[in-house]
């Protein structure tokens, strides 16, 4: 693969990324379908992938018993979930449930 043509997917992958955008409304605006756009999703993430030692599965976390100090606040734990693309989720209402369900949702679309 050409590394100017792999720049040139780089950079719109991030766009879209930043965009907020559907794969099909972003494709359509710049003239490609959502599958070539989803082809170079996985095409890159794949790389980044390899590059830092890292599977496409999910792991086992354990959650260790806090004070309500190390929380920062008084409504309970805060999680902070941080993806290798950048992608941030956080919470810090202490409803660990509404993670839970997240977390259900993501290896349902994984699987």
């Amino acid at each position: 693969m050409a590394k100017s043509r792999a720049s040139h997917w780089q950079r719109h992958v991030k766009r879209w990324k930043a965009s907020g955008l559907s794969r099909a409304v972003y494709s359509a605006k710049h003239g490609f379908t959502p599958q070539t756009l989803g082809v170079w999703i996985r095409r890159i993430e794949g790389r980044f992938a390899k590059k830092v030692g890292m599977s496409k599965r999910f792991v086992a976390v354990k959650v260790a018993a806090s004070t309500p100090a190390v929380y920062g606040n008084s409504h309970g734990p805060s999680v902070r979930i941080a993806f290798p693309d950048g992608t941030i989720i956080e919470t810090s209402d202490g409803d660990l449930t509404t993670v839970a369900r997240l977390v259900d949702l993501l290896r349902g679309r994984a699987v």
